[in-house]
């Protein structure tokens, strides 16, 4: 029966692997109600431009080892991200979230992948191909010069002095082939537009999102 209405057109979806009432583990079990509800909605929000098409979406911040128990980051939340890739999925694209943080319930069929450094990220990105990589995350502008080994310990030093050093441009030096949007966070409004229009020649981008940070 399943397999006829499949051949006329209807979406299924699909059962999930669960602990069944005969006690074993297998295929039986209902879909979770929000992959019911996102299915639904995704039939009736698809956009054929999107079908089909693969979109890669960054999201949460680095974070950058100064020692093995210490790190430098940012409070990036991952919602933008999160959000995002529910919105192209929804659309009909193929989505993978690749984030520090997913603040969000996603469909499940919604690949997520998770990293914490910005070489783990650029890995993350070179190994996804796709037609559209959506530059959310904030990665770190500097780094740790030498991380320390172990913990370094207060009762040692009555002061402890950082090197950084700039990190690497990741969405100018990443492996993607496809189009690529970047985001930029500006407080200057005066210069704002101009750094942003900067941003799309130097890392040679399609697109950019600006937002101004006082805007909250």
């Amino acid at each position: 029966n399943i397999k006829k209405l499949k051949e006329r057109g209807t979406i299924i979806i699909e059962p999930r692997v669960a602990l069944l009432a005969c006690n074993e583990e297998g295929i039986g079990a209902m879909a979770d109600v929000l992959d019911i509800y996102y299915g639904c909605a995704k039939e009736m929000l698809r956009d054929s431009f999107w079908s089909g098409k693969k979109v890669v979406i960054t999201g949460g911040g680095t974070s950058e080892k100064i020692d093995d128990f210490r790190y430098i980051s940012n409070a990036s939340s991952g919602k933008t991200a999160s959000n995002l890739a529910l919105a192209f999925y929804l659309k009909g694209a193929d989505v993978t979230l690749i984030s520090s943080k997913s603040p969000l319930p996603l469909p499940s069929d919604i690949t997520k992948i998770e990293y914490t450094n910005t070489q783990e990220l650029k890995k993350a990105i070179d190994s996804n191909k796709g037609d559209f990589l959506v530059m959310a995350a904030a990665v770190a502008d500097f780094i740790s010069k030498e991380p320390a080994k172990g913990k370094i310990k207060k009762e040692d030093k009555d002061r402890v002095e950082l090197t950084l050093v700039k990190n690497i441009d990741l969405l100018k030096e990443c492996d993607f082939k496809g189009k690529k949007i970047g985001f930029k966070a500006e407080s200057d409004r005066e210069k704002g537009v101009e750094n942003a229009k900067n941003m799309l020649k130097n890392k040679k981008i399609n697109a950019v999102c600006l937002n101004f940070i006082d805007e909250r």
